[in-house]
């Protein structure tokens, strides 16, 4: 019986732990973020629009502008096409940067700052 419960225990602690890892992981993809820069390059390779931005920081920082199905967001063509090189705009983002998967943070919507 004290065998059971604890394998119960244990199986319990580490459900407790995926379920923190996942919270962990998912938390981007769920919260946006604003981002603030100056859009230093757009382009379009392989299907997939990004957009560089030179951030605050001076780091460039490349973000991908697709649609995103469960935020509902099906402009990814009008942004590309709406944003400018050499402008600050404020960027609405998800996700997270992975950089052995080549995956970038993805724009939900943007604003143009006037500075």
């Amino acid at each position: 019986m004290a065998k059971q419960k604890n394998y119960i225990e244990k199986l319990v602690l580490c459900f407790i732990i995926l379920v923190v890892l996942f919270g962990i992981w998912i938390k981007p993809h769920i919260f946006a973020t604003n981002i603030s820069g100056v859009v230093a390059e757009k382009n379009y390779k392989n299907d997939v629009y990004k957009i560089l931005v030179r951030l605050d920081s001076g780091f460039v920082e490349t973000f991908e502008n697709s649609d995103v199905f469960y935020r509902l967001k099906f402009n990814s063509g009008d942004i590309q096409a709406n944003v400018e090189v050499n402008k600050r705009y404020n960027f609405k983002v998800i996700g997270r940067r992975n950089y052995i998967l080549s995956a970038y943070r993805k724009i939900l919507s943007y604003n143009e700052e006037n500075k």
